[in-house]
């Protein structure tokens, strides 16, 4: 008897919800759902999340892939996340398009392809977003979908670090100590160079 009390309770519980989330606009449902999550009320935020993502809401689309990518208060399914990422990035989401760059990165639900995952990184990056931001150096640094280029590496490392990105001051760091120690071993040369010709 207590069994079935508590599910007609919770039922009540979801109800009442549901009907005080309705009331709420996009904005106010995403926010809330952002709550949700930092309380650990995964399904909730994921409630949140989806009602203002069928109205067409960006970000909710975003971290209702998010939900379904990492399984947060919902079975993992890579391919329900790519279908809401998709969406979030016709409205040029960035976490949308990074995460869909990871996808072609590491060949989730899409075949693998280097040059269409630097697509999607670099598309968010142009926006400001941090992580694509590393993303891009990394694809710079390593020549990954797009030509090697270490110059252009740093100066995305760079973006990302000023933003506070850990990872990408550590890659800036090693390019630049790299740099530094060619630079020594230049001015070594050149000192070799003139102590044989002043004998």
């Amino acid at each position: 008897m207590m069994g079935i009390m508590s599910a007609h309770s919770q039922t009540t519980d979801n109800k009442e919800l549901l009907t005080s989330l309705l009331t709420l606009n996009d904005d106010s449902l995403f926010s809330k759902g952002i709550g949700y999550i930092s309380s650990g009320e995964n399904t909730k935020a994921l409630l949140c999340f989806q009602l203002a993502a069928k109205n067409g809401h960006a970000n909710s689309q975003a971290y209702t892939g998010l939900c379904y990518a990492e399984g947060i208060g919902v079975e993992q399914n890579q391919r329900t996340a790519l279908e809401w990422f998709a969406k979030a990035a016709e409205q040029d989401n960035a976490l949308a398009e990074t995460y869909i760059g990871a996808c072609y990165t590491d060949g989730i639900v899409v075949e693998k392809d280097a040059q269409k995952a630097f697509f999607w990184f670099e598309k968010a990056a142009k926006q400001g977003y941090v992580m694509a931001q590393y993303l891009v150096g990394l694809c710079y640094e390593n020549g990954e979908g797009v030509e090697k280029n270490i110059e252009e590496a740093k100066l995305w490392y760079g973006s990302a670090a000023g933003e506070g990105n850990e990872k990408a001051q550590e890659r800036l760091d090693a390019l630049l100590a790299e740099e530094g120690s060619n630079d020594v071993l230049d001015i070594v040369e050149d000192e070799d160079d003139v102590d044989a010709n002043s004998h």
